[in-house]
């Protein structure tokens, strides 16, 4: 048979009241649901540097996202608009350089996701705009390093005419025609090299717009308040009142005494 002292008595009673203190501030306290995105960066042609880059998309979203914090919080003083939204926090995936996260809160689960989508839907359409823009700057650098490709081309061939051509008939002539020749066909060479690296660069990037990986969802549960960290708090809260209220009647009773 279990015999409850006076303190265990306390303590449990004390720890219960605890733990009910808790579970209230948990009812009244209001509620934020929490959503994420992941998105990838795209990548495109940098004409300036002729090579591949993320037309800084991760910076500027971060930019955008601070943008909006400070926003937020000015909007809660009552100094500009007010959004739909509490929080929002983004931060690259360190696994990845070109994963960004994306977190959002508000005070209704549908308000967290449908504000999050928003968000997402200008940046991917914003960045579209930028990857679309460099891949027409890419695919006419293309086309004007094929035609120089090609006229090089004639231009051997037909240097290897007149050479043919003069050989018998003007033989200085046909030297100098052969030492064109070698220069255009250093440009020739160069050309095809450039053309090569220009395509491989349109490889790359095909179809490497900025999308979404992983969609905002609907948040089931509230991400605050924190009901198992209410709970422990109230505990400790109740379990510490309890000490406190035992100790007082032990004093008691032995002053008592």
């Amino acid at each position: 048979m279990v015999i409850l002292t006076p303190t265990t008595k306390i303590l449990g009673l004390s720890m219960l009241i605890g733990l009910l203190i808790g579970f209230v501030f948990y009812l009244i306290l209001p509620k934020q649901y929490e959503t994420r995105a992941l998105l990838e960066a795209g990548v495109a042609w940098d004409q300036a540097r002729n090579q591949v880059d993320g037309f800084d998309t991760i910076p500027t979203i971060l930019a955008r996202v601070n943008t909006l914090k400070e926003q937020v919080f000015e909007a809660k003083k009552g100094f500009v608009r007010p959004y739909r939204f509490r929080y929002l926090r983004a931060h690259p995936d360190p696994a990845n350089e070109r994963h960004l996260y994306i977190f959002l809160r508000a005070d209704e689960a549908a308000n967290a996701q449908s504000e999050l989508s928003r968000l997402l839907t200008e940046i991917i359409e914003d960045d579209r705009k930028i990857f679309l823009v460099r891949q027409g700057q890419l695919e006419q650098a293309i086309e004007r390093k094929q035609n120089e490709y090609n006229r090089s081309i004639a231009q051997v061939r037909q240097l290897e005419s007149d050479i043919a051509t003069l050989t018998a008939s003007d033989p200085s002539q046909a030297m100098l025609k052969w030492f064109e020749k070698q220069t255009v066909e250093k440009q020739r060479e160069r050309f095809a090299d450039e053309l090569h690296h220009l395509t491989t660069i349109s490889a790359a990037t095909a179809g490497k717009e900025t999308r979404l990986l992983l969609a905002p969802t609907l948040p089931l549960q509230p991400y605050a308040p924190n009901l198992h960290y209410l709970l422990s708090i109230g505990l400790a809260f109740g379990m510490m009142v309890g000490l406190v209220v035992s100790n007082i009647l032990r004093a008691r009773e032995r002053v008592a005494n």
